[in-house]
C-alpha cells in the first residue's frame, strides 16, 4: 500500500510560488527569518492599544521562557537552553523584520509562532518588546 501510484508529498520537491503572487491578507510572502529581516518593515503603529495587546500576547507566548521583562529568566528557562536576554544591545540592534521573522518562523531552539498568532499580533509583540528594550 505504501507504494501506490498516488501523490507522495514526502517525496515531492516544494513548488515555488509563481512570480507576482500576493497573499490574501496583504502580508509579504516570506519564507524565513533572513528574508523577513531584509524585506519587512513594521506596519503596526505604536500606541497604547497595540502595546497593551502586545504585552498580553508576550505574556501568553513569550514570558514563560524569556521572562516578563525579556531578560531570559522565565519560569521554565532553567529546564531548557537558556533563552537570550532580549534587552541586550545585540537584540536592540536587530531589525523589526528580524524579530518578526524569529517569532513567526522560530529559531534553533525557539518554536515558531506563525500558526498561533496573526501577522498583526506578531507585530504587536515586536512593538511591545521594543518598549521593553527602551526603543
Amino acid at each position: 500500500m505504501y507504494e501506490q501510484p498516488a501523490l507522495q508529498p514526502h517525496r515531492q520537491p516544494a513548488i515555488s510560488k509563481p512570480e507576482g503572487t500576493i497573499s490574501i491578507d496583504g502580508e509579504a510572502l516570506i519564507s524565513g527569518r533572513d528574508e523577513a529581516d531584509k524585506k519587512l518593515s513594521n506596519p503596526v503603529k505604536v500606541d497604547e492599544r497595540t502595546l497593551a495587546k502586545g504585552k498580553k500576547l508576550f505574556n501568553i507566548f513569550c514570558s514563560v521562557c524569556h521572562g516578563p521583562e525579556a531578560k531570559g529568566n522565565g519560569p521554565i528557562a532553567s529546564k531548557y537552553v537558556q533563552p537570550p536576554d532580549l534587552a541586550m544591545d545585540f537584540y536592540k540592534q536587530r531589525s523589526d523584520g528580524h524579530i518578526y521573522g524569529t517569532i513567526r518562523f522560530g529559531s534553533v531552539v525557539m518554536p515558531p509562532y506563525g500558526e498561533a498568532m496573526s501577522s498583526e499580533e506578531i507585530w504587536e509583540v515586536v512593538n511591545y518588546l521594543r518598549s521593553l528594550q527602551g526603543k
